[in-house]
């Protein structure tokens, strides 16, 4: 051991020794004074503690971490499936729109409108709709 080591040890074991000689209720007053001193570093300890503990208990273990890979892979393997099942339908779909010549939209421009009355006499002829005729051609 070094000579400043030695040094500290010995101011260290007459201070305790200095504290010992005291009586019980000095000692106590002492103590009481030191936890009051040092109370804000043990319940700042105490919460840190708390804390490390609650984020350990959320972590799982390597044996559930595995087990639930492996059922994401499983339900990735499916969905990869499924989707190319769906875009193989997509591209048979495409392929009659475009032997159909099928178009996506009206080449009209459309009023959504709702029959009010038919006329009794021509059925299938007259038919009276909810909208006014302005900007409507028949």
């Amino acid at each position: 051991m070094s000579r400043t080591s030695i040094i500290a040890l010995l101011i260290f074991g007459a201070i305790l020794g200095y504290f010992l000689s005291f009586g019980a209720d000095t000692t106590r007053k002492f103590q009481a004074k030191i936890y009051q001193i040092l109370a804000p570093f043990f319940t700042t300890g105490s919460g840190l503690q708390k804390q490390i503990t609650s984020v350990r208990t959320g972590l799982k273990s390597l044996e559930e971490l595995e087990k639930e890979n492996a059922s994401l892979r499983v339900d990735n393997r499916q969905l990869r499936a499924t989707n190319s099942a769906l875009r193989d339908v997509e591209h048979e779909v495409n392929r009659l729109r475009h032997a159909l010549n099928y178009r996506e939209r009206s080449v009209f421009k459309l009023i959504p409108a709702e029959v009010v009355t038919r006329d009794a006499s021509t059925w299938w002829h007259t038919v009276t709709i909810n909208r006014g005729k302005e900007g409507t051609k028949v």
